[in-house]
């Protein structure tokens, strides 16, 4: 062997050394690695090439790389790539940044990093099943220009995967790996208990769909379970802790509950940050739902569609609301009709537990409908305002030729369109923006706006 020979051997089991040394301190390969997006994998045609190529010949010698039991039970070639089970995602990179270590002729021109980084952004953004028979595998689509390639060694499937972010299935694994969660399937279905306090809780499969949803468009649980958005099953984990702190909510506090259980007995309300959870007396979920962000604006579009459609036409005052009415109806005032602008309504409906003549002369657990009465009767005996009495603030936040109303401590806006736009808790010191929890800017100049968003108030901050 000549110097030059005996030089590359040096630097290839140099290269080798240090790789090896490098995976096994990685703990990036400890488990599936995430996914890049397009911007974060900087991925260019010309790597992404060079990676469909190597990715490719590692697979032909998938038989000397891999174990029978990983090729067979945790990976599915597909037509776009290869379908990876996710408790086998590190160690299948692993074994590919390790073949590459083996193939002289790409010393020096790929590095671990390089290949960690290409391989997370040809993984698809989204967990999805893929269901083969009897075998049930949750992971990542690797995608990967492979031609025509396949092997007797790896197992093809052809069928449609399945979309993780849109629901639960039944035979998850995540139900055995949750502790203090026990999942049974029979004719009737999937049954799943949730043992983690000492009333357990029990969910059919409907009812753990419509739970995880709301865990999901939640506020705060997403940013304890970040993979709750990309993958539905998270949920499972997500609600056994959650139901082994949620607090009881006492018979006496007022909670806005939907008009499905006000003819319910024998129930019990928990909460849990935004939360709410009523549980039957038998053990059975009856219901889940939460109070600020996309669950309230959820929650609100399903009980004025009940009081739309109700047997019994909705009463309150001189509102209008049918099952054709557009939003939240109108209402008569002064022989004019007025809509109701829906984010006023909801925000309205935020002010109530800070008014006690409000609560007081409504049920202990009140309904949509409860808070429309309520808001019909102020408005219909409120009076028209001069601008000049209304704070600066206020009227700098709408747009000139915006009318008042007043009523106690409540102003009201309304717009040249005759919809009343804004409303103003004095009670609060400041205005209270219909645009509120919406996330859209207040109608007004940029002078308005900072003096709108100014020093929230402590019970605002609580509502947040």
């Amino acid at each position: 062997m000549n110097t030059n020979e005996t030089a590359h051997t040096e630097a290839h089991k140099e290269s080798q050394s240090f790789v090896t040394q490098d995976l096994e301190t990685s703990p990036a390969l400890d488990s599936c690695p995430k996914p890049l997006d397009s911007e974060q994998s900087g991925r260019n045609p010309v790597s992404g090439k060079l990676f469909d190529k190597l990715f490719t010949s590692f697979l032909r010698e998938a038989a000397k790389r891999l174990t029978e039991e990983l090729r067979f039970k945790h990976l599915r070639l597909l037509p776009s790539g290869l379908f990876i089970e996710e408790s086998a995602c590190g160690e299948i990179l692993k074994a590919f940044i390790t073949w590459t270590t083996d193939q002289s002729e790409l010393l020096n021109k790929v590095s671990p990093d390089k290949l960690q980084k290409d391989f997370q952004g040809a993984l698809y953004t989204h967990q999805q099943y893929l269901l083969d028979g009897k075998a049930l595998l949750y992971g990542n689509e690797l995608r990967f220009q492979k031609d025509d390639f396949k092997t007797q060694e790896l197992l093809y499937f052809q069928g449609s995967l399945l979309d993780a972010r849109s629901f639960i299935h039944m035979r998850d694994p995540i139900f055995a790996q949750t502790p203090d969660v026990t999942a049974q399937l029979s004719q009737s279905g999937l049954s799943v208990q949730f043992s983690s306090r000492k009333q357990s809780v029990t969910l059919d499969n409907a009812s753990l769909q419509k739970l995880a949803v709301v865990l999901q468009r939640s506020r705060s649980i997403p940013k304890r379970y970040t993979n709750i958005q990309n993958a539905l099953r998270e949920a499972v984990p997500a609600f056994c802790e959650i139901w082994s702190k949620a607090n009881i909510v006492p018979s006496k506090k007022r909670l806005l509950i939907p008009h499905g259980l006000t003819t319910m007995k024998d129930r019990w309300f928990l909460t849990y940050g935004d939360l709410i959870l009523v549980q039957n007396k038998d053990g059975s979920l009856a219901s889940a739902y939460g109070l600020t962000g996309k669950n309230l604006h959820e929650l609100l579009v399903e009980e004025l569609r009940v009081l739309k459609n109700g047997k019994h036409r909705f009463k309150a005052g001189s509102l209008t609301l049918g099952s054709n009415t557009k939003g939240y109806g109108t209402v008569t005032l002064e022989s004019e009709r007025y809509r109701l602008d829906p984010v006023f309504v909801r925000t309205f409906l935020l002010r109530i537990p800070f008014h006690r003549e409000l609560t007081d002369r409504m049920p202990t657990r009140y309904t949509l409908g409860d808070v429309l009465k309520q808001l019909v009767e102020i408005l219909e005996s409120s009076i028209w305002a001069d601008t000049i009495h209304i704070p600066r603030q206020l009227t700098q936040t709408y747009p000139a030729g915006t009318s008042y109303r007043t009523k106690g401590e409540w102003i009201f806006a309304l717009s040249r369109q005759k919809v009343i736009i804004g409303i103003f808790d004095k009670s609060e010191r400041r205005p209270t923006s219909q645009r509120h929890e919406s996330g859209l800017k207040p109608r007004g100049d940029k002078k308005g706006d900072r003096e709108r968003t100014h020093g929230r108030g402590k019970r605002q901050k609580a509502l947040d």
